[in-house]
């Protein structure tokens, strides 16, 4: 797709300039790394907490969410590495799995605030929507690759990716087109769904953390996996990319977003049913 965009920008425009301001999907993730540490450093300071163990939390958490993404593809595509242990650092080769960064980078950094004896449900709320954010910026790499494409569809939203994309692959493979050299069928633009997904409950998440006062540290980083897994199990019907794998009827991600939603379901009420109590606590420990 980013061709296609790079392209039709400089013949709109009259110009070759597009082809280098464009971004392919390794520049939108490292992107989103920067710009959601950065927002979760601000939200840090503005809730009185400190902004280095923000910084902090990246530099152990990033590094294993991009490990934890790869880890899980190889799981249930252990041969697209046959490489080796070269191929699966390769990040020109193989794929990533959201779910497998999320879990990784959630877990290290969770350890990381156990291990400097900081309170873990208040950076949680901090850095939740700077997850939202970072997916937001991730996914529109994603649609700028041409990757996680979507269901054909006859939608006004549709979109036809270039010859010769992972979508046109894919569909000249199952026989929908006469030869590799023509683009995509329309497609659902799941990408952006899931990008704007992404925004909106970065937004909720900073909304309700920002309701401090009248509710219990980790509400808002519960809610946001909530409503993040029960939205991508809906979302993943959209999806037309078969390589994302499945296990029984339900894909991988569709797997993995059930049980994390129960969890996060199951703790969001806990602390929202013994909030009262929790909220006395901490002002009792801050007075």
């Amino acid at each position: 797709m980013r061709p296609y965009v790079v392209e039709i920008l400089n013949q709109q425009f009259g110009t070759t300039v597009f082809v280098y301001l464009v971004p392919n999907y390794t520049i939108m993730l490292s992107i989103a790394m920067i710009v959601s540490t950065i927002y979760a450093a601000r939200r840090a300071k503005q809730t009185g907490l400190g902004a280095e163990h923000i910084y902090g939390l990246a530099l152990w958490g990033l590094p294993a969410a991009l490990l934890g993404a790869r880890l899980l593809h190889a799981l249930y595509a252990s041969r697209a590495y046959s490489g080796g242990v070269l191929a699966f650092l390769d990040p020109l080769q193989g794929d990533s799995v959201g779910y497998g960064g999320y879990i990784a980078g959630v877990t290290v950094a969770i350890l990381y605030l156990y291990h400097k004896r900081l309170e873990v449900w208040r950076y949680a709320d901090v850095v939740a929507p700077a997850i939202g954010l970072g997916i937001f910026f991730g996914r529109l790499g994603c649609f700028l690759d041409g990757d996680d494409f979507g269901a054909i569809s006859d939608s006004l939203l549709a979109v036809q990716f270039p010859a010769g994309s992972p979508a046109s692959q894919s569909h000249f493979e199952m026989g929908l087109l006469p030869n590799a050299a023509t683009p995509s069928l329309p497609v659902h633009p799941v990408q952006l769904y899931l990008a704007m997904n992404g925004l909106v409950l970065s937004a909720v998440a900073a909304a309700w953390s920002r309701r401090a006062r009248i509710t219990a540290p980790g509400e808002a980083f519960c809610l946001f996996w909530l409503f993040y897994a029960c939205t991508r199990f809906l979302l993943e019907f959209f999806r037309g990319d078969v390589s994302r794998g499945f296990i029984g009827p339900l894909s991988t991600s569709q797997a993995i977003s059930t049980p994390i939603a129960v969890v996060a379901a199951m703790v969001f009420w806990q602390r929202y049913k013994n909030r009262t109590s929790i909220i006395s606590r901490l002002d009792a420990k801050f007075q």
